[in-house]
């Protein structure tokens, strides 16, 4: 019998950012059901979840870059108050990768 495997990347830092609610407790349950959503839709057997560095190349290509973000903080505050707790959980719980000088996407 021979099982097709397949690996997914995911895109942490946007999981990061939809899964962030009003407390941490409800942010991080979201964030296991949306990682366990995407494993059962892709059919995946292994997983790789990015999480983009403090440095990114675009900003050297495009220093506006992402720049309308700054207005949706403004706006929507309660989707940035637990970015650095998901990203550390999602590093120790699910192994995801922090990578320096690319974006996760």
């Amino acid at each position: 019998m021979n099982i097709q495997k397949k690996l997914i990347k995911i895109d942490a830092d946007s999981l990061t950012f939809m899964a962030s609610k009003e407390n941490i407790e409800i942010s991080i349950s979201n964030i296991k059901d949306r990682i366990q959503q995407i494993i059962e839709k892709t059919k995946a057997t292994h997983y790789l979840l990015c999480l983009t560095g403090s440095e990114c190349y675009r900003y050297h290509l495009y220093p506006k870059y992402k720049s309308a973000r700054k207005i949706n903080a403004i706006k929507y505050p309660q989707n940035l108050k637990y970015l650095k707790t998901l990203k550390s959980f999602l590093i120790e719980e699910y192994n995801a990768v922090l990578i320096q000088s690319l974006e996760a996407d």
